[in-house]
């Protein structure tokens, strides 16, 4: 049900935010189609998430350095979807590894990292404020939830 309402969330600033060449995006999710390493600072905060998850999350430390990212949100968050080398495209329902709150009382955002089939699939942010944030926290930003 969480879950479910970040989504919505995501999309209705995707689907009001958005201005760019719709031959690039997937239009179902308005998702911008890449294929990229992760920079330093997707990596680093993807692998303290995963160091700092759920009893499971460290078990996928070894996939991250395997994963490219292929998605991008097109409302300009940050969110990425991965593609792990020499694993199928994830498939199943999105299972948590680790999620975090940022931000103030006022404009707050929440950041996790997910699994799909067993397989990396990705980190997820979600503003509730008045926009979508723009730049990754820093992990001495980020509280348990």
């Amino acid at each position: 049900m969480r879950l479910h309402r970040l989504y919505l969330e995501k999309l209705r600033w995707c689907r009001i935010s958005v201005r760019i060449n719709m031959a690039n995006i997937d239009k179902e999710f308005k998702q911008l189609l890449v294929d990229r390493p992760l920079t330093e600072e997707e990596m680093f905060l993807a692998r303290w998430m995963l160091e700092n998850g759920n009893s499971e999350a460290a078990l996928f430390i070894s996939q991250l350095e395997k994963a490219r990212v292929v998605g991008l949100c097109g409302c300009g968050c940050p969110t990425i979807d991965f593609k792990v080398e020499g694993f199928p495209d994830p498939a199943g329902g999105v299972q948590i590894l680790a999620e975090y709150r940022f931000g103030t009382d006022e404009d707050p955002a929440d950041i996790f990292i997910f699994e799909r089939s067993g397989i990396l699939s990705g980190f997820e942010v979600c503003s509730y404020g008045d926009g979508p944030v723009r730049i990754l926290p820093q992990p001495s930003e980020l509280k348990l939830i």
